[in-house]
């Protein structure tokens, strides 16, 4: 069963009339670069990369409503955002969505978990990646409590420890040590 042609953009088409009553499984594989809507990833000179995209989805048609489950998985190379360090990460996105036709639809537009779609086909690709894009985590860590680079030398405060903190004192701030709680 065909259910897109892959045209350099990430269009997954699905004709909707081809969903069979049972549903729709599909487990495939996409490169980073379908992911068009994190421009990141498909720069040469990037600080993050991401490896091959894992779809695990099932779709079932439920009158003239399609409803889109499954999850989306990758592993992310990126820097610690307080120390720089490296940091993999295993980044999963669930996906849980109702595709209800856009003229004749029963829905609130307010309601979240519903989008719409158009004709007697749907590009799938771009509700998953804004799925994606929900759950791509803001920033990345390498320990929880991560301790960060020194602002004043830039020593790693995970590996080493330094005095500048206990040098340096902003003086407008001195008012507020006489503050008792």
């Amino acid at each position: 069963m065909e259910i897109g042609v892959p045209d350099g953009k990430g269009v997954m088409r699905i004709h909707i009339d081809r969903i069979p009553v049972g549903g729709l499984h599909l487990v495939e594989t996409r490169s980073p670069e379908w992911l068009t809507n994190f421009p990141e990833f498909t720069h040469r000179d990037r600080e993050s990369s991401v490896g091959p995209i894992q779809l695990d989805i099932t779709l079932e048609r439920l009158g003239s409503q399609v409803h889109v489950w499954g999850s989306i998985n990758m592993s992310v190379s990126a820097q610690c955002s307080r120390c720089l360090d490296p940091v993999f990460a295993n980044v999963s996105a669930p996906v849980e969505v109702y595709l209800v036709p856009e003229r004749g639809g029963d829905f609130d537009e307010e309601d979240e978990g519903y989008e719409t779609y158009s004709g007697d086909e749907l590009d799938l690709a771009e509700h998953l990646r804004g799925q994606v894009a929900l759950h791509y985590p803001v920033r990345f860590l390498c320990l929880p409590d991560c301790r960060g680079l020194c602002p004043a030398c830039g020593a790693n405060l995970n590996i080493e420890s330094c005095s500048c903190a206990a040098k340096k004192f902003d003086s407008r701030w001195e008012k507020l040590k006489s503050l008792k709680f």
